[in-house]
């Protein structure tokens, strides 16, 4: 291989890399959670409809920020609707817990985007419990609370 060909690919990938958000890097986790986690990640960000109704339970709540519930279809409704641009993001301090077949994920996010072409900032606590229901992980819960610092 050329140089300059390894240099065009090493430049792609540098480039490409700083396009997607960094995932949290939870330690520890059953590899299918993981492989989940990341999913609904990037579902999340790039309004990925197919992939949230696979890994959103059907009796999931979303406990938003103002204190409203919603449940899935309104969490898909409102992180997938065409007007939605949102930037990827990063993780910051990442933390889980174990409970068996009952996984928290969570951490601090800065997110930002467009929303019907008007430009929104948000910084928040999250935390995502996950279930293993017939070998499948689902996401069943989610708790999300504003907070300025991580």
């Amino acid at each position: 291989m050329s140089r300059w060909l390894l240099c065009f690919r090493l430049l792609a990938y540098c480039l490409a890399a700083t396009a997607l958000p960094v995932f949290a890097q939870y330690h520890g986790l059953d590899p299918a959670l993981d492989q989940a986690a990341k999913e609904y990640d990037r579902a999340q960000i790039v309004g990925d409809r197919a992939s949230l109704q696979h890994l959103v339970a059907d009796d999931y709540l979303l406990m938003r920020a103002n204190g409203t519930v919603v449940g899935k279809s309104g969490l898909i409704d409102l992180i997938a609707h065409k007007g939605l641009k949102t930037d990827p993001y990063t993780v910051q301090k990442p933390f889980s817990r174990s409970y068996g077949d009952t996984v928290i994920l969570g951490g601090w996010v800065h997110l930002s985007g467009t929303d019907e072409g008007k430009p929104f900032v948000q910084n928040a606590r999250f935390a995502d419990t996950w279930a293993r229901r017939n070998g499948q992980w689902y996401v069943v819960f989610t708790s999300v609370a504003l907070a300025d610092k991580p």
